[in-house]
């Protein structure tokens, strides 16, 4: 049996306070020449820092990649793990056997896609998470408007690429608030940290809400009211604990694609939701039809990792699953 196994999965996004965390450091596995990431974007910091780690290890070897998890089940003392090669769906399946099972892929890695009917759609579909593979096919003749459907980082990001080649790209943006503002759930043995997160000083709680409040304020003031096509972006702000302005991090180009909004020339802003598409148009709820040859998701990912267990399992592990999917005994008690 194996001390270890690692199943590859979808690709890592690590937030940056993740990546300064003390876990991070190279020194606190003895590592003293490699340290954590710098202010700024981290691409490849978090491969470079447990290279290092992985090798003195020998965790290597054990890394099966490429490979996608499709089932798990109990194996008294441990666990089968049905595992086939990813993107040959006809492969032969494997099981591999363990003593202790870590699921580290997290509970947002397959994309949610709103239930729209693309039978009658002509055009091109994809979700954000395609779009690095596929996003050479937004190149072709045809493709002369693009509808992103959605909000937050991906979606701006999406735009921006779309604008980038020159189309003209509406996005909808559903009405949904995204919240981003939490404290770093990640360890810290510095004062600032306790005093302002704690939540056993009461000054500085203050100043953490009088901050967030003013830098809110400022915030919204400067960046959607530029233009009636960027006032559509604007959260409907329902409490404190909806903003935090840090939680999304913006690229030079993404800087470039808040001005195309502004002149909405390329980018049109819709605040509705999508009824139908059809030949290459998409009707929203108001009823304006829209030109469109693509359509990208940026409707985010499915909270859950129940699909790799039977229902019964899955409630006995205390993971999520469909109320209708509990067993007859657990819906009784409820």
């Amino acid at each position: 049996m194996p001390p270890a196994l690692a199943v590859s999965g979808p690709p890592i996004n690590p937030s940056r306070a993740l990546l300064r965390s003390a876990y991070s450091d190279g020194r606190f596995f003895g590592f003293r020449d490699v340290q954590g990431a710098r202010d700024g974007d981290v691409p490849g910091y978090f491969r470079r820092t447990g290279q290092p780690v992985y090798q003195k290890f020998g965790l290597l070897k054990y890394c099966r990649l490429n490979t996608t998890a499709t089932s798990i089940t109990r194996s008294s003392p441990g666990w089968n793990v049905t595992v086939k090669p990813t993107g040959n769906p006809s492969a032969e399946p494997e099981v591999l056997t363990c003593g202790k099972l870590i699921i580290a892929t997290g509970i947002t890695s397959r994309p949610k896609v709103p239930d729209l009917d693309l039978s009658s759609f002509d055009g091109l579909h994809m979700h954000s998470l395609a779009l690095g593979k596929r996003h050479e096919e937004l190149l072709a003749d045809d493709i002369k408007s693009v509808t992103v459907i959605g909000g937050h980082k991906f979606a701006l990001e999406a735009v921006g690429h779309c604008a980038a080649l020159a189309r003209r790209s509406s996005k909808a943006a559903t009405k949904r608030v995204l919240g981003i503002f939490t404290p770093s759930v990640y360890y810290s043995s510095r004062w600032i940290t306790r005093f302002f997160f704690s939540g056993r000083f009461w000054l500085g709680t203050w100043i953490m809400n009088a901050f967030w409040n003013k830098a809110t304020s400022m915030l919204l003031s400067d960046h959607y009211t530029k233009s009636e096509n960027a006032k559509k972006l604007k959260p409907n702000v329902s409490s404190f604990f909806w903003l935090v302005p840090a939680g999304t991090t913006l690229h030079d180009r993404d800087f470039e694609t808040l001005r195309l909004i502004d002149e909405e020339k390329l980018i049109h802003v819709k605040r509705n939701h999508i009824e139908s598409a059809q030949g290459r148009s998409v009707t929203l709820d108001s009823g304006e039809v829209l030109a469109s040859d693509a359509i990208i998701y940026c409707t985010g990912w499915q909270s859950t990792t129940s699909d790799l267990f039977t229902p019964e399992l899955a409630h006995e592990l205390g993971l999520p699953i469909d109320p209708v999917e509990k067993p007859v005994s657990s819906q009784k008690h409820w």
